[in-house]
């Protein structure tokens, strides 16, 4: 029993992110969809084991809790794409099981208007927002530095935000993307993963929400065996 760790992940992502980083004792990350600083949260625990980041979320009412909960953390209330645009956001109200609908607030549109359709037009909220570049958010947090993990679960955007990242000047050492619907039969035919791969990550792990990239230049990451990134 002493050997049983605690997951604050929804379906345990902040294990294979601790397997993953079994060489590092402290790194750091930047969190793009981090919802609440410890419930259903993918860096929690590497919080508590010394890593600190920067977690981001457009939902303003978890602040405070971010603030109080993990003070050495950077909270920024921001949507984040590949440019700077006006963008309609869907919010959602209520409970679905035991998960906040708010989990489903969404910027993309098609993702957005599918999730609509689960929900009463009053359980459903438009508003107009502003996106930030994410470029401007690795320059004004990550010049200079190694970032460790890049996370992002933002229903629908992962890809916009993957696209506009400048990976000349910021390589991640593992990506955590949320891909779902995701067939391992034909797992290279994935767009997402078809771009990951042409930047030189490899796929090692996958949940049913989200998919683990390495990139193998990263020496902290040289104890994977190359047969399975080869």
């Amino acid at each position: 029993m002493q050997h049983l760790q605690k997951s604050f992940s929804h379906q345990g992502q902040d294990m294979i992110l601790n397997e993953l980083f079994r060489e590092i004792s402290i790194g750091s990350y930047l969190e793009i969809g981090a919802y609440q600083p410890t419930y259903i949260n993918n860096t929690y625990a590497m919080y508590l084991n010394g890593w600190r980041g920067v977690c981001i979320d457009g939902n303003n009412s978890f602040a405070e809790d971010w603030k109080s909960l993990r003070p050495e953390d950077i909270f920024v209330n921001c949507f984040v794409s590949d440019i700077k645009k006006d963008i309609e956001l869907y919010s959602f109200s209520g409970l679905v099981g035991e998960i906040p609908k708010e989990t489903m607030n969404s910027i993309h549109k098609e993702t957005a208007e599918n999730y609509a359709k689960k929900f009463k037009p009053e359980e459903v909220k438009k508003e107009k927002i502003t996106t930030v570049p994410i470029n401007d958010l690795l320059e004004e947090y990550w010049k200079n530095r190694e970032l460790h993990l890049l996370c992002i679960d933002v229903e629908g955007s992962e890809s916009d935000i993957l696209k506009g990242i400048d990976f000349n000047i910021y390589m991640p050492g593992v990506i955590m993307v949320e891909i779902k619907n995701f067939n391992f039969s034909c797992s290279l035919d994935d767009s997402l993963v078809q771009f990951l791969y042409g930047l030189g990550y490899k796929l090692v792990a996958k949940t049913m929400l989200d998919a683990f990239f390495v990139h193998p230049d990263k020496k902290y990451l040289s104890w994977i065996p190359k047969q399975m990134i080869s």
